[in-house]
């Protein structure tokens, strides 16, 4: 719905993840305690069963639903993954919307060109409040290379020369979470630029140790956040919708959406180097009898050893931090590492 009135000078969140961490200080008249959010209103007022929501970001045609999932809203499979706890000496639960990731990769399938960039678990933050997508750089580098875009200092984003329609259609960056993955084609990640040149810019950002999908990401990705539960569903964007009331099917308090798969990968547990011990495009290549497996090992993140060393060394965010990334001709775009969806 259309909000027509606020009672505070904040715009733009909507405020839905984890009470725990929504902003509750640090502006004027701040209650400085905690207070029910929308979702949980809804279920104190019994009008949903769970604090849950799905969510689906199309250009044209967004939706977000509260205790409820849309049958027609997704195809294939809908996959329920386990929240992972990244701070568990600072809390018991899971403080972020995060799951385990554990294959990154990219193809160009006419080509037969494939390359797996990662084959290790490691967490991924799912947040609406990012524009963009943020990868540790040992891959981002290699996604922006992949494509032929280097890093700009200058504009503080990696930059090429803008793709014809042919590389747009035939190049998808593939996300794996063990049990379903996700595709996303080269034209969601183009920046295109705001004058006559023809530099577009990657819409990769060099991230330090976080790796954070956000809104690029997620037009791809139907996604149901179960606050209550503790797990995120996924399923593949189902961009030809026409849904009416008879798809819509509610989220149970126990969790276990109707029709859902449940995961079977093992979640992230501890940091480990960024390796490539397996393919994730093993089957797509018997297609291409004459494209050789490639096994690797990259080189390792010597900021991370272990979960002990980024508990410690890098606190937990409890307040939005936003970070323009575009410095000179490309569109401005948000990163929010907060876990909030709508930020």
């Amino acid at each position: 719905g259309l909000a027509e009135e606020a009672t505070t000078p904040l715009g733009g969140v909507f405020g839905i993840g984890f009470e725990r961490r929504e902003s509750v200080t640090g502006y004027d008249n701040a209650p400085n305690k905690y207070y029910n959010n929308f979702p949980k209103i809804l279920k104190n007022e019994n009008i949903i069963d769970t604090v849950a929501y799905s969510l689906s970001l199309m250009d044209d045609n967004s939706s977000i639903l509260f205790g409820s999932v849309d049958k027609n809203g997704y195809k294939g499979d809908l996959v329920t993954f386990p929240m992972i706890n990244m701070y568990p000496t600072a809390v018991s639960n899971p403080a972020t919307l995060s799951l385990t990731i554990q294959g990154v990769g990219a193809k160009q399938a006419s080509q037969c060109n494939f390359e797996t960039f990662m084959s290790v678990k490691y967490p991924v933050l799912l947040d609406s409040g990012s524009t963009l997508i943020s990868a540790p750089s040992l891959i981002s580098d290699k996604m922006a290379a992949f494509v032929g875009a280097t890093w700009s200092e200058a504009d503080g984003i990696y930059v090429f020369e803008c793709p014809d329609k042919k590389k747009l259609l035939d190049t998808t960056f593939t996300f794996d979470f063990g049990d379903i993955d996700i595709g996303v084609g080269l034209a969601d990640l183009i920046l295109p630029p705001q004058d006559d040149s023809n530099t577009c810019a990657f819409a990769i950002l060099r991230g330090d140790n976080e790796f954070i999908l956000g809104d690029s990401f997620l037009k791809s990705t139907y996604v149901v956040y179960d606050l209550d539960n503790y797990l995120i569903s996924m399923g593949k964007i189902n961009d030809d919708t026409n849904s009416s009331n008879n798809d819509f099917v509610s989220i149970p308090k126990d969790g276990h959406i109707p029709g859902a798969k449940i995961a079977t990968a093992e979640p992230w547990k501890t940091y480990d180097s960024f390796t490539v011990t397996s393919d994730i495009y093993a089957s797509s290549k018997t297609k291409c009898p004459n494209t050789p497996t490639v096994i690797t090992s990259v080189a390792k993140n010597a900021n991370i050893k272990s979960n002990t060393d980024v508990i410690e060394k890098k606190p937990v965010r409890l307040v939005t931090k936003i970070e323009t990334v575009s410095k000179t001709n490309y569109s401005t775009v948000k990163v929010c590492p907060t876990g909030k969806p709508g930020n």
